[in-house]
């Protein structure tokens, strides 16, 4: 049995990313990573893990008393009550209600599953990205300075130089913006770094984006290498829209490379070849998916991929979202390619694949198990 993982994240349609500052002049950075959690910076609080942030004991007081340790931190004044009873019955000002929205931020508007990006303080250090793994009242606490904070849990999944981050999210960090939900056309830079290869299903159920990352490990990307690497998923590409034509006779690799695609037929590579280096594949619909399969099937199985096609014994799932609604589609489609493209042209594509595999290190997010 030949098993292959798509290891691709479905991102549900509520999914959001949110830039949170690590506390006032960037203080809490270290803390944020080392504890793999994000924490409100707002001292005084006494909050209850399990209790919705309005259910909370005492809320309005509890920020009136918030916001008096902050403008002593900042003026060095003579401390303040520390006694929740002497906040019982202030009103709210502008102050105030900023502190409920922060807290309203991490601990009701922030779902788990969604991301978060941390911003350093210089560039010499890296913005990193996050998912949040627990519910909004799960609750984590961690002493700073003598001080209690409250925040939430968070796996850390990727990294972004400060310099590479875009103009809006730079002017956003460069104001004192504590806790912000980011446009939508931001997120699919943070997407990529947090999963490399995911899934934005569309209303009917069929993804409006598939996005698959190749890793690059060779520095001498080569010309070559990149002429290989664009026809293999040209291949691919050009075989998927005969397959919807209904069409039975699939093209050999060295046609298919040359074959023109326009609109949706055709993928979109973005490469980024440092050392290490990736590539990006991404299409409409799941394409990109089925060219990740085909790929690691041939640099991993090769020609023999075509038996086990035939006979059944190829099983394509996803271990990052075990319900993916095209697991099913990605694993029909590439039966079907292995199956009509037969052995002569299957092992062609092999070798172009696996040259481009040796001379560069490329390998796909899809992990293969031969059982």
């Amino acid at each position: 049995m030949i098993k292959v993982d798509l290891r691709s994240k479905v991102i549900g349609h509520d999914h959001s990313a949110f830039m949170v500052r690590p506390g006032s002049n960037y203080k809490l950075y270290n803390v944020f990573l080392e504890t793999e959690a994000i924490f409100a910076d707002i001292l005084g609080l006494e909050l209850r893990a399990g209790v919705s942030l309005e259910q909370q004991d005492q809320i309005t007081a509890q920020l009136h008393r918030a916001g008096a340790i902050r403008s002593f931190r900042r003026t060095n004044d003579a401390p303040p009550s520390r006694r929740i009873e002497d906040y019982a019955d202030l009103k709210n000002d502008h102050s105030i209600r900023q502190l409920r929205l922060i807290l309203k931020g991490f601990f009701e508007v922030a779902r788990k599953g969604d991301l978060v990006l941390v911003p350093p303080s210089t560039f010499s250090k890296d913005a990193v990205i996050g998912e949040l793994t627990s519910l909004p009242t799960d609750l984590v606490t961690a002493v700073v300075n003598g001080e209690r904070l409250y925040g939430r849990r968070v796996k850390w999944l990727g990294r972004l130089p400060k310099g590479k981050l875009s103009p809006y999210l730079l002017d956003l960090i460069s104001k004192p913006n504590a806790f912000v939900r980011l446009r939508s056309d931001e997120r699919p830079a943070i997407l990529r770094e947090a999963y490399g290869s995911y899934i934005l299903p569309g209303e009917n159920g069929s993804p409006d984006e598939c996005r698959a990352r190749f890793d690059v490990d060779d520095p001498e990307f080569t010309t070559t290498d990149d002429l290989y690497i664009q026809a293999f998923f040209s291949f691919v590409a050009a075989n998927s829209k005969r397959l919807r034509a209904n069409e039975t006779e699939l093209l050999e690799i060295k046609s298919a490379a040359f074959e023109p695609l326009t609109g949706t037929d055709a993928f979109d590579l973005q490469s980024n070849i440092n050392s290490p280096g990736f590539l990006n594949l991404s299409s409409v619909s799941f394409g990109a998916l089925v060219a990740a399969a085909l790929f690691s099937l041939a640099i991993t199985v090769g020609p023999e991929a075509v038996a086990a096609a035939e006979q059944g014994t190829i099983l394509i799932g996803n271990s990052l979202d075990a319900n993916d609604p095209c697991t099913a589609a990605v694993h029909e489609e590439v039966i079907q390619h292995l199956r009509l493209l037969g052995v002569e042209k299957w092992t062609e594509a092999c070798e172009i694949a696996r040259s481009a595999s040796d001379s560069t290190g490329i390998n796909g997010q899809a992990n293969i198990v031969v059982e």
